[in-house]
């Protein structure tokens, strides 16, 4: 799958934009944040809405094993994923793009921004974005924290019932990449600074509670 370099004002999500400041404050002096840099809890960055996954390299293999999974993430996908690793319970039908999603994160240091849609009973439009911000230590990627949203415009749906929509048809209609203001990196540079992630307008979405 090929990415895009896309500007921080593309997030529509409220709260992931704020991750993706946060993550970007927190490395101002070195290359990744850690994990334990992050204190989760606020409003606006709710742990529900979290997948944490830790990357295990072997070789010429590399795996993404589940460290911590949050409730609204798992209670979308019926499934029980502490412990295990993204191919074993991505669904069929975004496995393919999760792990080129994580893969491009881990191979150029840069957070990684795609989104899939599908559209409710009524036909409206309902997109899934999945931000996966940087997170590492001396320089080492070591997690993901990937951050899941569900947004519609124009219907309304229930978290519960909406993977099977999903299941019947799904589009990816984003497949971004952005560059921390202040973190270096090791593959790419983007022309994106500081600024960059400031004056974003606030999005009009319906967020599933």
């Amino acid at each position: 799958m090929k990415f895009e370099d896309v500007p921080a004002h593309s997030i529509k999500s409220i709260s992931q934009r704020a991750l993706l400041l946060l993550s970007d404050r927190l490395s101002r002096d070195r290359d990744f944040p850690s994990l334990e840099d992050f204190r989760f809890g606020s409003r606006m960055h709710d742990p529900k809405q979290f997948v944490v996954w830790t990357i295990e390299e072997g070789g010429a293999a590399r795996r993404f094993r589940t460290l911590y999974p949050g409730n609204s993430v798992t209670e979308i996908f019926n499934w029980a994923w502490q412990g295990k690793t993204m191919d074993e319970v991505a669904p069929e039908f975004t496995r393919s793009f999760a792990l080129d999603s994580a893969n491009e994160w881990a191979d150029t240091g840069c957070a990684i921004y795609p989104v899939f849609t599908t559209e409710d009973p009524n036909g409206n439009r309902v997109d899934c974005e999945r931000l996966l911000p940087l997170l590492g230590r001396g320089g080492r990627v070591e997690q993901i924290i990937a951050s899941l949203q569900l947004i519609s415009l124009e219907g309304e749906f229930k978290r519960k019932s909406i993977l099977r929509r999903f299941e019947l048809h799904t589009e990816v209609t984003l497949a971004g990449r952005m560059t921390s203001g202040f973190a270096k990196r090791r593959a790419v540079s983007m022309p994106q600074t500081a600024e960059g992630y400031s004056g974003v307008p606030e999005a009009a979405a319906r967020h599933v509670n």
